[in-house]
């Protein structure tokens, strides 16, 4: 039985959501061989082209897209915003004008219009690996962080992955300027806000408490980005005494409320008056520039027994390999981050530091992650 047009629609959509590329580029192009100014079909083929890099190539999808259905805002925004990526800057404030005249968000529209800042302005380039000093690192994966919540129109999109030939890790061409991160920290996404569904937050964290116990059952529990406050909170109900670490001013705050020993500032950086028990930096590594430089000091700052948990996406799991095969793993989007672990080369780094390895666990934090605990030497 032939498909309807809506019907092919809803299965090219479908299979674009699931990352089925070719089919939905064919579901799409049967569509448009129908119903050649069909704007939904045009306007995801366009967005199919910018997906793999084609910018001049989704121009025309787009077009025929706003021209169809000049009421969608989407289709104002995609087009202007590929002229704009096209350098067709001209072209893109000709539309803008177009777009408010047709009733659509002024604000918006002109927002559309802002260009990104030159790399230099944005990320501090590594000249050598990250976590060995090596020189022998080529260019690997490209991403493209445009689509994330924290994106800001002044950072360059595209993300040049980098690969250590030496020890084998993967990270971002560089991190982010202190002007690029006020950017990005001036937005706290929803999970991050303190106390965000601490319900289901506090079981989560019993978990990882127990996995801990075992080796470190009391004593001070450091928890270094501490994000929702659901394990610090959950920390203190099974006895530790807890201390936060976050970079974001509003949740440092929240926390101190609570009547708990909270700082807004980098963890180097604080002088603790008691030695700390337990360490943990859940997907918080990652995000540092140097990841080595700040386990060595969490090292000087632990007893001699003190247990560190760490967890991270770990680019050695199944699903990882899977996801980057199909040419859809989110990490090589994600702007926040610098690097991409793997289980090996995490457990190297963190026996470099005085660390041992005690136990793997999968994470349940976020999707191909894992949680490693490891016992200070």
């Amino acid at each position: 039985m032939e498909l309807t047009i809506q019907q092919a629609l809803e299965q090219a959509t479908t299979a674009h959501k699931d990352g089925n590329l070719q089919d939905a580029e064919r579901l799409y192009r049967a569509i448009l061989q129908a119903e050649p100014a069909n704007a939904d079909a045009n306007h995801n083929m366009g967005s199919l082209a910018l997906s793999s890099g084609q910018v001049e190539a989704a121009l025309p999808f787009f077009k025929i897209a706003l021209d169809a259905m000049p009421s969608i805002e989407q289709f104002w925004v995609s087009y202007i915003d590929t002229l704009v990526k096209n350098n067709q800057l001209k072209d893109a404030k000709l539309v803008v004008e177009r777009a408010k005249k047709e009733g659509m968000d002024a604000k918006n529209m002109d927002a559309l219009l802002i260009q990104p800042k030159p790399m230099e302005e944005i990320r501090i380039l590594y000249e050598n690996c990250p976590l060995c000093e090596s020189n022998n690192i080529s260019k690997s994966v490209v991403g493209d962080c445009s689509q994330q919540s924290l994106y800001n129109r002044i950072i360059p999109p595209i993300m040049q992955w980098m690969d250590c030939e030496d020890c084998q890790h993967q990270f971002i061409n560089g991190h982010f300027t202190d002007e690029a991160l006020e950017v990005i920290f001036s937005i706290t996404p929803e999970h991050t806000t303190f106390g965000h569904n601490f319900e289901e937050g506090r079981k989560l964290a019993a978990r990882m408490i127990d996995a801990v116990a075992p080796y470190q059952s009391c004593g001070t529990w450091l928890d270094v980005g501490f994000g929702n406050g659901s394990l610090l909170l959950t920390a203190d109900e099974y006895g530790y005494e807890p201390i936060g670490v976050d970079l974001r001013e509003d949740g440092v705050v929240a926390l101190k409320a609570e009547g708990i020993q909270a700082h807004c500032d980098l963890v180097q950086n604080i002088e603790f008056e008691k030695s700390i028990s337990v360490v943990s930096m859940m997907d918080v590594l990652e995000h540092i520039p140097y990841p080595k430089e700040v386990l060595m000091s969490m090292h000087s700052i632990m007893d001699e027994d003190g247990i560190l948990l760490v967890s991270m996406p770990n680019s050695e799991s199944w699903l990882w390999k899977f996801w980057s095969r199909e040419n859809k793993n989110p990490y090589f989007n994600t702007i926040e981050h610098y690097h991409n672990f793997s289980k090996t080369r995490l457990v190297s780094l963190l026996d470099e530091c005085g660390f041992t390895f005690k136990k793997y666990r999968v994470s349940e934090r976020y999707r191909s992650g894992m949680e490693i605990i490891a016992q200070r030497n």
